[in-house]
């Protein structure tokens, strides 16, 4: 154990340093935190440049690592030199992929030039009039919601401090008034949110492409994903989906005005669920969304993300099935359910019907937790496709696997078996993710038994 650590120190340090070197000497590295006001901002240009460079790298949980980056470009603070900025980014870096079991030091080298290049390419990029706004709409989406924050602890502490006779009447009353509150909230969020929406170009061209009520979630999931992690929002793979939800029961070929009036009622209904959204911050918000949203848009429209064959859209609809006893649903990614099958059918039996129930239980593939891992990893199996022309080696596959597993192992209490089988799971509805959207156009038959051998090959070895 002491020896694992000292390499896994040895890697990170190596990584640091020679990532560190390469962004201090990027001149589109330092202009992105030249315009920073504040440590915030800071921050958020930390994590939209991470978010961006990690997803562009193929890297499992992209948003995690760019919390990592945000949180140690913060320390430094602003108007700091370049050297400390590439120096705070490279160790966070370092230390992440160190973590995930990626990073050794037979690869340190070579990681740190990819990411280097790839965390200068996305800050050059920054430069742009999209990834602006976005970062000022996710300066002011967190300043709203730490006031809100800031406003319920104080009324909560009001009220604990204040001496009264409480009646079932009065908790009723109270109940009554929250629920009318939050709805005001909710619905005027969703007003001013929804007009931005139906007027922006970039919003109505990511939903023109969409053939059918699926590819029209598919795009929903896609840009509300994106723009939840932009602004920092907590859970961001559940707003997604909320948003492809609503946005699917709209159809296809539907007008701009609808789809923002899908996509605004459901955010804003999420928001006020969570406890973000009050009256008095529903209008910053709502800009802050829609703006964010755009932006969203804008870049993945014009970076052909949303169009063209094998594209990458991140949610599955609910109506497809799957094995006998199980089926993809939400808000999870996978939910057990009786089989339909003749009464003396036994597809499962009942022993290892018992022995996967924690893997199929609401802690399990039906979880939050889930979700969000299947939605990255679909996003790093869709990078990973894109720069390989169409191709994926299983190699690299198993790659993308392993930081999966050491998730679910640290933060479940699976037995090695189901984690294994969670794993698999997972990895199968992160593919069918891709396959939902993308435009099959041939299929090459003749490399099945091989793909299958090396696959099953790798996993006993």
């Amino acid at each position: 154990a002491s020896q694992s650590a000292s390499s896994s120190s040895a890697s990170a340090s190596a990584f640091a340093q020679q990532s560190s070197a390469s962004l201090a000497a990027s001149s589109s590295f330092s202009q992105a935190f030249a315009s920073a006001a504040s440590a915030s901002a800071v921050g958020n240009v930390a994590y939209q440049l991470g978010l961006s460079a990690a997803q562009s790298l193929g890297i499992a949980n992209a948003g995690a690592l760019a919390s990592a980056l945000a949180q140690s470009v913060s320390s430094v603070g602003v108007g700091a030199s370049s050297s400390a900025y590439a120096n705070a980014v490279a160790g966070a870096v370092g230390q992440f992929l160190a973590n995930q079991g990626i990073l050794n030091t037979g690869n340190a080298s070579s990681l740190a030039s990819s990411f280097s290049s790839a965390l200068s390419a996305s800050a050059a990029a920054a430069q742009s009039q999209s990834f602006a706004q976005s970062q000022a709409a996710a300066s002011a989406f967190q300043q709203a919601a730490s006031q809100s924050a800031s406003q319920s602890a104080a009324q909560s502490g009001s009220q604990s401090s204040s001496t009264t006779t409480t009646t079932s009447a009065s908790g009723s009353q109270s109940a009554s008034q929250s629920a009318s509150s939050s709805s005001a909230s909710a619905s005027a969020f969703a007003q001013q949110s929804s007009a931005s929406l139906a007027a922006s170009s970039s919003f109505s061209q990511a939903f023109a492409s969409a053939a059918s009520a699926s590819a029209v979630g598919n795009v929903a999931y896609q840009l509300g994903l994106s723009a939840a992690q932009s602004l920092g929002i907590a859970n961001a793979g559940a707003l997604a989906s909320a948003l492809a939800q609503s946005v699917s029961s709209v159809g296809v070929g539907a007008s701009s005005s609808a789809y923002a009036n899908a996509v605004a009622g459901a955010v804003g209904q999420f928001l006020a669920n969570q406890g973000i959204l009050n009256t008095g911050n529903a209008s910053s918000l709502a800009s802050s969304f829609s703006n964010a949203l755009s932006s969203s848009a804008a870049n993945s429209v014009g970076s052909g993300l949303l169009l063209g064959p094998s594209q990458y859209v991140g949610s599955i609809a609910p109506s497809i099935g799957g094995a006998a006893g199980i089926s993809i649903a939400g808000p999870g990614i996978l939910s057990y359910l009786p089989p339909v099958s003749p009464l003396n059918a036994q597809i499962i039996s009942s022993g290892l019907l018992a022995s996967l129930a924690p893997v199929l239980s609401s802690s399990g593939l039906a979880s939050s937790s889930a979700t969000s891992r299947v939605g990255s990893l679909a996003q790093s199996l869709a990078s990973a496709l894109q720069s390989s022309g169409g191709t994926l080696d299983v190699s690299t596959f198993l790659n993308l696997l392993s930081p999966i597993s050491t998730q679910i192992q640290a933060n479940t209490s699976l037995n090695a078996s189901q984690a294994i089988v969670q794993v698999l799971l997972e990895a199968v509805a992160a593919l069918l993710q891709i396959i939902n959207g993308a435009q099959i156009t041939s299929v090459n038959f003749g490399s099945v038994s091989s793909v299958n051998t090396a696959l099953a090959t790798a996993l006993a070895g």
